[in-house]
């Protein structure tokens, strides 16, 4: 939903994502081209974020008309995400109706000091971008989200995922140490123990819905999860007391079942047992996971890749696909993590990405799911990230680079560069000193997939040809790095 920020903020956000996606300086002319701006737009854009707020986060240094983006220990690009939000009013104003979701049109105007025929504008801005990319309406009488409520509880949810910060707890009406406790004592009736990111996405589910419930926007079906737990545990004073200190009032079983919904679809499971007991059961069920389990075992028979934990990715990518986008990052606001990630390993194993991809365009076709590309693209970041090793297997197809060493010097010489190879990269390299003594010879023999010299040469080659300092730079080792990449990577395109 990029189509909110502002012209000036969407250059901003778009140079530090370019700026932080390159290893080297960027000449402020490709700025300018990759942001369809003029070179002195560019320049602004650069100045007026190097004296902003985020000036404490990172460092952008230039080099004559080149520039690089350096962030400071503990920061990602996620900041840059989480500061565009803050300033577009027009996220201010979706972030507002949450809270308050009968809002009129006067008072949101007057509240953001802003005119009633700018506010229309903006809201009709906010309507296009989110029917297109979420298929929720915001209307202005009063102003608030349409759809189902399962779609707008997710994307509130996400919203603020990406808002704030990780270490910032956003809803202050809601106490969150007592939240924490209170989830510890229903962890034992989770399927999986509670981790850090799953705590999160947990507890900000739960303070979405409650919001939402609270305000009479209830979920379409109720569901008995945490209201039969709380019927059978013997210490209900301890669920009242840390419920009132969270909410206010004791635990209330309707608001327990409304949430509970939220995580629990209809065909959701807490156990690969309890999936095929169903899939006994229920026909749907059934295709599902005859499907599932097609497309991976097909996967792992084509690229010959073991699988240990079958049960356990059958289930995660069944109740994944019910979920849709209630899960955590199915679908992301202006956050680009998730695709990036998914974007990598296509370009690490390009064949296999591609087998994955059309596998899920037609288990979703034949499931009659119709998930969007960026739900589908959450499937396949399951299915990649859940299968034990997968990527430690796909590297096993990498081979091990041969790095011949040529020293103009002395052997003595190219022994220490051969040391110091060694060392920083382990046995990620075949090292070896050259035997031959004719230069043509050296550039011409097949053995070397890598060349590393401490000298120049001019003439063209085939290989990497890598010139260094008599002791190789930490500079000449990221360009010795960046070749073992590109030799180890060339081996795998055909997974």
């Amino acid at each position: 939903m990029i189509d909110l920020l502002s012209h000036s903020m969407k250059r901003k956000f778009e140079l530090l994502h370019l700026l932080e996606s390159s290893d080297e300086y960027v000449h402020i002319q490709t700025i300018a081209w990759e942001l369809d701006c003029s070179i002195r737009t560019a320049q602004e854009e650069i100045d007026e974020l190097i004296d902003s707020e985020l000036k404490d986060c990172f460092t952008i240094e230039n080099r004559g008309k080149e520039f690089m983006l350096i962030f400071n220990p503990g920061i990602t690009i996620d900041i840059i995400t989480q500061y565009v939000m803050k300033e577009s009013i027009h996220f201010q104003i979706i972030e507002r109706t949450l809270y308050d979701d009968n809002l009129t049109v006067e008072a949101l105007a007057q509240d953001l000091h802003i005119s009633i025929p700018t506010i229309y504008r903006h809201i009709n801005t906010i309507n296009e971008s989110l029917q297109k990319h979420a298929d929720i309406s915001f209307t202005s009488s009063p102003c608030r989200l349409h759809s189902d409520e399962s779609n707008i509880r997710s994307f509130y949810i996400q919203y603020f995922s990406e808002r704030y910060p990780v270490e910032k707890w956003p809803f202050k009406d809601i106490d969150e140490e007592s939240l924490n406790q209170f989830l510890e004592m229903f962890e034992p009736s989770f399927s999986e123990k509670l981790n850090f990111s799953s705590m999160r996405e947990i507890k900000i589910a739960i303070a979405i819905s409650y919001i939402r419930y609270k305000n009479e926007n209830y979920a379409e079906n109720k569901h008995s999860f945490f209201g039969d737990f709380y019927r059978k545990i013997d210490n209900k004073e301890r669920v009242d007391e840390l419920h009132t200190k969270m909410f206010g009032y004791p635990f209330d079983i309707d608001m327990s079942e409304d949430i509970a919904s939220y995580f629990l679809t209809k065909h959701h499971y807490q156990s690969y047992q309890d999936l095929i007991q169903a899939a006994n059961t229920y026909d749907y069920v059934g295709k599902s996971v005859l499907q599932l389990t097609s497309v991976i075992n097909k996967l792992a028979d084509k690229y010959k890749m073991p699988i240990d934990n079958f049960e356990t990715l059958v289930l995660d990518m069944h109740n994944a696909a019910q979920k849709g986008v209630r899960s955590l990052k199915a679908r992301q606001i202006l956050s680009t993590q998730k695709s990036m990630f998914v974007s990598t390993f296509q370009s690490i194993a390009p064949n296999m990405y591609e087998d994955i991809e059309n596998s899920l365009k037609q288990y979703n076709k034949i499931m009659s799911l119709n998930l969007s590309d960026t739900v589908l693209h959450h499937l396949m970041y399951i299915l990649i990230t859940h299968w034990n090793d997968l990527l430690l297997n796909i590297y096993t197809h990498m081979k091990q680079p041969v790095v011949k060493l040529v020293s103009a010097n002395d052997q003595y010489h190219a022994k220490i560069i051969q040391q110091k190879l060694k060392f920083d990269f382990d046995r990620q390299i075949d090292v070896d000193i050259v035997d031959q003594y004719l230069l043509k010879d050296i550039l011409e023999s097949d053995e070397a997939d890598i060349i590393v010299t401490n000298f120049s040469i001019q003439q063209p080659v085939d290989k990497h040809v890598i010139a260094v300092s008599d002791l190789p730079t930490a500079k000449d080792m990221q360009v010795i790095t960046k070749a073992i990449y590109e030799v180890q990577h060339e081996s795998t395109k055909y997974l």
